[in-house]
């Protein structure tokens, strides 16, 4: 099988000129990253998962759950629930210790939610947040400020996951405010990812973002995760 996949990727780099055989490259290295990271996945298995495109990618999910055993995060706190709540909280299960809190604007989305980890409920916090316009930060919306600080209060966030909102026509930068908003709760120890940094918006967020924080930021399956200079690499 091997022999065959290798087989066409040499072929198909015949198909391209020289210039474009990094890109190439690049592409096939991600499709790579993703089919072994489904595999590592796999140990957390359960019932179907609803994974859809605009979901984490199976390499930055993978990197996600590495990071919080690596590292040893015990808090995460992620803005936008979906796979990542789901595979998260099977971890922390799975350890037996540590907590996810879930920052979602959609009601009814975190109905759905609850059923798919009411296994591991115990592990989880919901945050229901409207989206509404910032105060100071920048112009625009985000989730309600005062519902998420109010609910964080006293939360230590060694790792925080930023895969929401949904970008908007309007609002490229919407997920900005993570950073600044809820920068005050992290704990001495933390990581940062932000997904979809292949999109404009991403790419000028992580580049305010490098502004901010001491982190050494990588790039695995169009997520970033920033890790702080002495912490152990986590990705795939």
């Amino acid at each position: 099988m091997n022999a065959i996949k290798n087989t066409i990727i040499q072929e198909s780099r015949k198909w391209f000129d020289v210039a474009s055989r990094e890109a190439l490259d690049a592409a096939i290295e991600e499709i790579r990253t993703d089919v072994f990271a489904a595999q590592v996945l796999a140990s957390l298995s359960g019932k179907y998962v609803p994974w859809t495109m605009p979901a984490l990618r199976p390499g930055a999910m993978a990197t996600i759950l590495n990071d919080i055993v690596i590292n040893h995060r015990k808090t995460i706190v992620e803005c936008g629930g979906g796979v990542s709540t789901i595979y998260i909280s099977r971890l922390l299960k799975q350890i037996g210790s540590g907590h996810l809190y879930t920052i979602e604007h959609d009601v009814n989305w975190i109905g759905t939610l609850k059923e798919q980890v009411a296994s591991e409920k115990e592990f989880v916090t919901f945050i229901h947040a409207p989206m509404r316009p910032l105060q100071k930060i920048r112009t625009g919306e985000w989730y309600d400020e005062t519902v998420v600080t109010e609910a964080l209060r006293g939360v230590l966030i060694d790792m925080l996951v930023v895969d929401g909102p949904n970008e908007t026509v309007d609002d490229l930068q919407i997920r900005y405010a993570a950073l600044p908003i809820l920068k005050s709760f992290f704990a001495e120890k933390y990581s940062l990812t932000l997904d979809d940094v292949n999109r404009k918006g991403e790419k000028f967020i992580l580049a305010e973002w490098k502004k901010q924080v001491n982190l050494n930021f990588h790039i695995v399956s169009n997520m970033a995760i920033g890790l702080q200079p002495n912490a152990y690499k986590s990705f795939i």
